[in-house]
């Protein structure tokens, strides 16, 4: 199953597009953005990959990206920024300007973790739910989802599958 093509709404100052909408030089900016602070834990083949199907951005008056998120539908698949205020600001305004956004972060990523706590994501706490959610948008996940609290936290993994465990959180 496709998920929708969605742009996000996104208050005056960001710029929400379809991927192909992006001009290259900006799409540029965002990879290096991601690249510069994701370093070796970014793996290559999630950057602009078919699952992003739009992005949304901010600009400083250089022209240069300071913060991004790359989407799909409405999951915040990779986030970037300048700094800790950046984040903070372009995923709150995705919260604020839409419903049910979401995404899913390492369990061990705390600074991330705690980021979109002050964003405005709250961690999924209800194993049915997050089996909902996920299944949803990617209904070749129903089955496969293994689930377990650890340290207070509703820890995902998808039995059969290389990806590390994950914790989902939503607006």
């Amino acid at each position: 199953m496709e998920t929708p093509r969605i742009k996000p709404e996104i208050s005056d100052g960001y710029i929400s597009s379809f991927i192909e909408d992006v001009p290259s030089d900006i799409k540029q900016k965002i990879s290096d953005l991601i690249r510069e602070k994701f370093g070796a834990r970014l793996e290559e083949d999630k950057l602009f990959n078919a699952k992003v199907k739009s992005a949304v951005y901010k600009t400083n008056e250089q022209r240069d990206v300071v913060a991004c998120c790359l989407m799909d539908g409405k999951r915040i698949y990779l986030a970037s920024a300048i700094d800790s205020v950046e984040i903070v600001d372009i995923v709150a305004n995705l919260c604020e300007h839409n419903d049910k956004i979401w995404t899913t972060i390492s369990p061990s990523r705390n600074l991330l973790i705690s980021l979109s706590l002050k964003a405005g994501l709250r961690p999924v706490t209800d194993p049915s739910v997050l089996k909902k959610i996920l299944i949803s948008n990617y209904p070749e996940y129903d089955d496969k989802i293994v689930t377990e609290m650890v340290r207070g936290r509703l820890i995902f993994t998808k039995s059969g599958s290389n990806d590390a465990p994950q914790i989902l959180l939503t607006s």
